[in-house]
Order: structure tokens, then C-alpha cells, then sequence
């Protein structure tokens, strides 16, 4: 899980400027536009849906919305491999906004499971990964 929040906030965010302007061929403005586009929606997304997917949580437990979140977000990173124009990637990443959620989850796991005397130790290493995915 470390390397894959490793890899999703330095290969995908560092280098999504590059990846519209370049391989895309967009404009300098376009390509503004549609990385601060990139960047929000799937947060604003997230926020606006946090809590139905936590009351689902409550409901349901916690490891199937892990797992919810985890499978999305691959499956929608794996999709942005194949997109052909800067509108692909945005709704993509506004698809990307109904995965959220994988930081807080892994947290509340982490709780569950984890003798008392260790929790803070692991929630500090959870938190140190979300660190690494902004």
C-alpha cells in the first residue's frame, strides 16, 4: 500500500502537467485549466459524498468500502492509460471523486484491529502515508 500511495502522488501528480501538455497536445491555457480541474474534482466529489459512504460504512463495515476504494481508484488509474483527450482524463478523475475515502477507511481498520498500546504508532504511519498522497 505504501509504494501505490508513493506512486500515485509522485508518477501521477508531479508529472500531470506534462502528461496534458504533452501527450495530450494542450494548449498552455487547456493545460492549466485541466490540471487544476484534475486536482479539485475528485476531492470536491469525495467531500460532497463522504458522508453517504461513511453511513454505508457504519452499515456495512469498513472492509468492503476499503475494498470499494481500493479496486476504483486502480481501476480508474488504469483507465487514464488509455485516454485520448483532456476531456477523458477529466471525467475520469471526476470519476475518481466516488472512490474516495481510502485514508480514512485505513484508519478506522487500523483502530479496529491493532492492540491499544500500538494504535498511535500505526495511526501515525497511516497518516504519514496521506501525507505522501496530497
Amino acid at each position: 500500500m505504501i509504494v501505490s500511495i508513493f506512486v500515485s502522488a509522485v508518477a501521477v501528480g508531479a508529472f500531470l502537467p506534462l502528461f496534458i501538455k504533452n501527450t495530450l497536445h494542450a494548449s498552455n491555457n487547456l493545460s492549466n485549466w485541466a490540471t487544476s480541474l484534475c486536482v479539485s474534482l475528485p476531492y470536491l466529489i469525495g467531500a460532497i459524498l463522504s458522508p453517504f459512504w461513511g453511513r454505508l460504512a457504519d452499515k456495512y463495515g469498513a472492509k468492503p468500502w476499503l475494498m470499494r476504494a481500493s479496486w476504483g481508484t486502480a481501476i480508474i488509474y488504469l483507465l487514464m492509460t488509455f485516454v485520448q483527450n483532456v476531456t477523458q482524463l477529466i471525467i475520469l478523475k471526476m470519476a475518481q471523486g466516488l472512490f474516495v475515502g481510502l485514508m480514512t477507511i485505513s484508519g478506522a481498520i487500523v483502530v479496529q484491529i491493532v492492540p491499544k498500546k500500538e494504535v498511535g504508532k500505526s495511526l501515525g504511519f497511516v497518516a504519514q502515508q496521506a501525507v505522501f498522497q496530497q
